[in-house]
């Protein structure tokens, strides 16, 4: 699908993938009554490090690739970077359950695209 994103106080033509529009979407329907509207950012800065999942950096999609540690059951396992959202206005105690998330807390979060293996299939997920 076509978007258009604001790029340097110019709007730019980008290609988004239907999984992500979905999962947005989905994650929209969770939120609407905090959050009406979420916006998808590209970049983020944590402790002096700075984190890209961009629809179109100098005419590319740039997307970082990161390690997390998804815990016991899972481990470390790499994760590419989509982009960021600001939950931040989420009511404490929201009790939103979104995906395999209990309840989804008001933080800045990543949507990863994370790797998992099932039998002879191999699977990605949106997160």
């Amino acid at each position: 699908m076509q978007f258009y994103v604001r790029i340097g106080g110019k709007c730019a033509e980008v290609r988004v993938e239907v999984d992500l529009i979905n999962f947005l979407v989905d994650l929209q329907d969770h939120v609407n009554l905090d959050i009406p509207r979420i916006a998808l950012k590209s970049m983020h800065k944590r402790n002096g490090q700075l984190f890209r999942g961009h629809m179109r950096f100098r005419g590319s999609v740039w997307r970082d690739w990161v390690m997390v540690d998804w815990g016991a059951g899972y481990g470390k396992i790499p994760n590419k970077i989509w982009g960021f959202m600001d939950l931040s206005k989420l009511r404490k105690n929201s009790r939103i359950k979104f995906g395999d998330i209990a309840q989804l807390q008001p933080v800045i979060c990543a949507v990863v695209e994370s790797a998992i293996i099932l039998g002879d299939s191999h699977d990605t997920e949106l997160l």
